[in-house]
């Protein structure tokens, strides 16, 4: 695996989990979750 792949993969994954985060952020401060 070359090093340009691996950072696009990590991006991709680190995309993804500030996505969840936010997500979920946002659910809390909406109240939905407890």
């Amino acid at each position: 695996m070359t090093l340009s792949q691996f950072s696009r993969r990590f991006y991709v994954l680190y995309n993804s989990i500030v996505i969840m985060t936010d997500t979920c952020m946002h659910m809390i401060n909406s109240g939905e979750v407890k």
